[in-house]
């Protein structure tokens, strides 16, 4: 069987079609081959760049962060201006002079928990890193305040921003 004589000749060629063709079934035919065109192409690129999007969505994003452990926090934290924090391993904690009203500071909050520094004892635990955030831990003291982990090859950090996420400012404790 020839293959040619399978496929319509009037999708390529209005001339190949048999009979004479009449001026309305010329031009319907030739709206149906554009029709045709059209809607392939649209998958066509609908394909592309559904599977582009998917992509550049794996690309674009950072290989995740390793996580640390409770064990690794334990211990004493100083901050530049010689805030601290101390992590025990019964997930009780003890602060001096720690900046939370930095926080706020776009946004301040007079009467707020976070308008002054904070001194005295709570509790802390370690959140895991989700799909949206990263590790963090939570400082409580009758109000909960989240502390950033940063793990890289060479160390454990901790921060939390100041102010506006957006402006990228973080006030960082280092392990003693």
């Amino acid at each position: 069987m020839n293959t040619a004589s399978s496929i319509p000749a009037w999708l390529f060629d209005d001339a190949a079609a048999s009979g004479p063709a009449q001026p309305e079934t010329s031009a319907s035919r030739r709206l149906c081959r554009v029709g045709l065109v059209v809607v392939a192409l649209v998958i066509a690129l609908t394909a592309v760049l559904w599977g582009g999007v998917a992509g550049l969505r794996d690309w674009v994003s950072d290989p995740p962060e390793p996580q640390a452990t409770a064990q690794e926090l334990v211990g004493e934290w100083r901050g530049a201006d010689g805030a601290r924090l101390v992590l025990h391993a019964d997930q009780t904690c003890g602060m001096t002079e720690l900046p939370v009203q930095l926080d706020d500071i776009d946004f301040p909050d007079p009467a707020g928990p976070w308008s002054h520094p904070w001194t005295g004892a709570g509790k802390w635990s370690l959140e895991p890193r989700s799909t949206y955030t990263s590790q963090n831990i939570r400082i409580d003291r009758g109000s909960l305040f989240p502390l950033y982990v940063s793990k890289d090859d060479r160390a454990v950090r901790l921060y939390f921003w100041i102010g506006d996420i957006n402006k990228d400012r973080r006030y960082w404790l280092d392990k003693v």
